[in-house]
């Protein structure tokens, strides 16, 4: 009997059920699922992956803390040899919890194997870790959190390449650099599985996420046209269900590995045309015959994301403008505002009894107003103070980022320190100097 795992896959990849209407829940209702020969899977928002050799068994990725206690009854339930080798395929907390029960066992202690990377990069989310857990209740809505979760340090790790051997199935591990720079990625060339972490993961790929460390979809589109050639029978991906055939799986890497490249060579184009990022971010576009793959979708990321990563990692933070370059503090610019539309009243949407006499020295930005709405409200409308409808963007973080209600702030209906108290004509045009001088 196939393993509903795969039912579902087969129809996902067909449009006949999209990818976020699978029942998770459901399927670890039957436990872990053995999807190809001596290969299991547990499905969840971090897959996790079981292989069984002549030697025990291997992990490939080992959950979150949420999930660990039901993932090690299903994969007791599913095999009681000794575990091996467990695989951390990147530095994230869903990928590298669930170790403490298998270390519990009277059987010698597993080894955890990863990128040498990795143990840096948990080094500097402990460094972050207010800003991390502020981030995860931004953009996921969960509690504050400690950071950095509960984790086991790597025991053996490599730099390039390692093979692992169960005895009649080999891990065979390569780095890559994708949205971090600590990724794994495993080949079983006796089973023609290919295990790619979230370097696939059935949406665009996270390369411009505007919240977390640098991307490098160069590298990320490398990685997968290698993954590409090796002719898979069987991909299991970090997140979302499995891909079967050589055929399909070939297209699914090709196809995102392009997507990629399309991004970064138009970036790289208009950046080398001289092109600043606006309009750069107005241009780029993907390639339409992909956008509507199903395994393309703007879920956790968005096209104008990756182009502003591709950008600072090819160009810097600096966006080209020399108005953005040293900017005035938010509240100076939005008293700046509040005068220009006749105070604070008028910003806010009441009629103002009294308009700005002068002004001496506007803030850097100023002369890009028409064309350059505030961060907080781009692609909303706002009814009232504190209702908010988000515009087109389909991705989590600007839905819980950029469209953030809330009221006008207090201090915009105070004036500028710089705004005077003459109306003459000389000082309207070229500012008083005095008062430009007490600026804050």
């Amino acid at each position: 009997m196939e393993s509903p795992i795969l039912s579902y896959a087969d129809e996902v990849w067909r449009g006949s059920v999209r990818p976020e209407d699978v029942p998770y829940a459901e399927l670890r209702r039957d436990g872990v699922q053995e999807i190809a020969y001596g290969v299991a899977m547990w499905p969840a928002c971090g897959n996790v992956y079981v292989v069984r050799g002549e030697d025990g068994l291997g992990l490939f990725d080992t959950g979150d803390a949420h999930e660990a206690e039901h993932s090690y009854r299903a994969i007791r339930k599913w095999s009681a040899e000794p575990l091996k080798y467990a695989i951390f395929s990147r530095s994230r907390a869903d990928r590298l919890a669930g170790m403490e029960e298998f270390d519990a066992e009277p059987s010698p202690r597993p080894l955890v194997v990863a990128q040498e990377g990795l143990a840096r990069r948990l080094t500097q989310h402990g460094r972050t870790a207010g800003y991390n857990a502020v981030v995860d209740l931004r953009e996921q809505g969960f509690p504050r959190m400690v950071w950095p979760p509960p984790q086991r340090l790597p025991d053996l790790t490599y730099r390039d390449r390692l093979s692992l051997s169960l005895g009649d199935v080999t891990f065979q591990l390569t780095h890559a650099r994708g949205d971090t720079d600590d990724a794994t990625w495993a080949f079983l060339p006796e089973r023609g599985v290919l295990l790619t972490g979230d370097l696939f993961a059935w949406t665009v790929p996270g390369a411009g996420d505007p919240q977390r460390i640098q991307r490098y979809p160069d590298d990320w589109a490398v990685a997968l046209r290698t993954m590409a050639a090796l002719d898979a029978d069987l991909l299991l991906p970090g997140r979302g269900l499995p891909i079967r055939g050589a055929a399909r799986v070939r297209r699914a890497l090709t196809d995102t590995a392009d997507y990629l490249d399309s991004l970064v060579e138009q970036t790289l184009d208009l950046m080398n045309a001289g092109a600043r990022l606006d309009e750069i971010l107005h241009s780029v576009k993907p390639p339409p015959a992909l956008a509507g793959r199903p395994y393309l979708r703007e879920r956790h990321d968005e096209p104008e994301f990756i182009v502003r990563n591709i950008w600072r990692l090819h160009g810097g933070w600096h966006d080209g403008n020399p108005a953005n370059l040293k900017p005035a503090p938010d509240a100076v610019f939005a008293r700046a505002v509040a005068e220009l539309s006749a105070g604070a009243a008028s910003v806010a949407g009441r009629p103002s009894p009294r308009r700005p006499t002068a002004t001496c020295a506007w803030p850097a930005s100023s002369p890009n107003l028409p064309r350059r709405p505030s961060p907080r409200t781009a692609g909303c409308t706002r009814s009232g103070p504190s209702s908010t409808r988000c515009g087109s963007s389909r991705s989590a973080v600007r839905s819980h980022a950029a469209c953030t209600p809330g009221p006008p702030p207090s201090h915009a209906a105070r004036p500028p320190a710089w705004i005077c108290s003459t109306s003459t004509t000389t000082s309207r045009r070229a500012g008083c100097g005095g008062c430009r001088s007490k600026a804050k």
